[in-house]
């Protein structure tokens, strides 16, 4: 494996950028590639992937069914309208 990049549930590529929204919970999947730009879909003895915020209290990431796919869910109250 050379990279990893990350998706969201319409196929969009967010890897420089994953948006974290008050109050919205953002699906992402995780993509594994080699150093020739392949897609890598199998791999020997499985994968999963875990994510973590700094400072925790920032987002939780949960697995969702397939072990390449997490929700992300932050943990900051929503905003008021027009803040």
């Amino acid at each position: 494996m050379a990279s990893i990049r990350l998706f969201d549930q319409n196929g969009v590529d967010e890897t420089k950028h994953v948006p974290i929204y008050s109050g919205y919970t953002t699906p992402l999947v995780v993509q594994l590639y080699r150093a020739n730009g392949q897609q890598i879909t199998t791999v020997n003895g499985g994968s999963s992937v875990s994510f973590s915020f700094s400072p925790p209290s920032l987002a939780t990431a949960t697995a969702v069914g397939d072990p390449m796919r997490m929700d992300i869910t932050p943990r900051l109250p929503q905003a008021p309208r027009g803040v």
